[in-house]
């Protein structure tokens, strides 16, 4: 039996394309990882990206909150709850697995319309009730927006990629 050894351009191109693929497939691993127990939604209101929502598309974070918008619309929000689970704590409250913290508050949304600096979404799914409520991500021109929910008391600064240091918490 003879043995023959695989070309390095072939172990090299394969490796790029593996890349690619992940690169390209990256963003509903990134949602689980914040989410694991959210599946991001599959029915959608619109299958093709909206022009307006692409503004809005990538990470926006705070301490203690993510929010995660892809090019359609589909949204993944998640923060600390600052309320451990044990057996007197209600829902939602924060876990530990893993030596991973899992925020308790987590919605799966959906943003359809967008005016101005402002996009318009609803909650699909969420650990604090409120399916079918009003969300809004308004943008402000210093890389932060304040994203609105019926749960928040005022709407939470949050912050993209390219936000100054110290905008949005450690």
């Amino acid at each position: 039996m003879k043995f023959h050894s695989i070309p390095l351009h072939f172990i090299v191109l394969s490796t790029i394309i593996v890349i690619i693929v992940l690169f390209f497939t990256g963003s509903r691993t990134e949602v689980s990882a914040i989410n694991p127990s959210i599946t991001p939604h599959t029915t959608r209101i619109t299958s093709s990206p909206n022009t307006k929502l692409q503004d809005f598309a990538g990470t926006w974070y705070s301490h203690g909150a993510a929010l995660i918008i892809q090019t359609n619309g589909d949204a993944i929000y998640t923060a600390r709850t600052y309320s451990w689970c044990n057996t007197d704590t209600p829902q939602p409250c924060d876990t530990i697995q893993n030596n991973t913290i899992i925020s308790g508050i987590r919605m799966e949304l959906q943003f359809t319309q967008v005016r101005g600096d402002v996009a318009y979404g609803t909650v699909l799914k969420s650990t604090v009730g409120h399916i079918g409520s009003p969300v809004s991500l308004t943008r402000a021109h210093d890389h932060t927006a304040r994203f609105t929910d019926v749960t928040s008391t005022s709407p939470r600064v949050l912050c993209d990629l390219y936000a100054p240091a110290g905008h949005c918490g450690a």
